[in-house]
């Protein structure tokens, strides 16, 4: 099992992922994600360096923050792409408006 400066670590950096996701917006999409990549590169490799590699099963019923912060993580992201497959559809759907006009207008003529 690791040790608990290990985990405390670990959800030291969940929770930077889990505030960057919170300031992440169409401004800043770019640098946020970047960092995220970054945060989630350390957290794959503090998980690579424990000793005996612990079951996730394990380790989530060890540390239920570390769960937590897990599902919160996941949840938020889950909102996100829900919210951009939704402004996608808008966009999708004005497109088509336009296209159709521009048939009708071209049909007009």
């Amino acid at each position: 099992m690791p040790n608990t400066t290990s985990c405390e670590l670990l959800k030291d950096h969940l929770a930077q992922v889990l505030l960057l996701l919170s300031q992440l917006d169409d401004s800043n999409f770019f640098l946020k994600i970047e960092e995220i990549k970054r945060a989630t590169q350390e957290i794959t490799e503090l998980r690579n360096s424990f000793p005996n590699e612990p079951k996730m099963g394990e380790l989530r019923k060890n540390n239920p923050e570390i769960n937590d912060l897990a599902k919160q993580i996941q949840s938020f992201i889950d909102n996100i792409i829900s919210s951009k497959e939704s402004e996608s559809a808008i966009i999708l759907k004005k497109l088509l408006q336009m296209q159709n006009y521009k048939k009708i207008v071209t049909y007009k003529r």
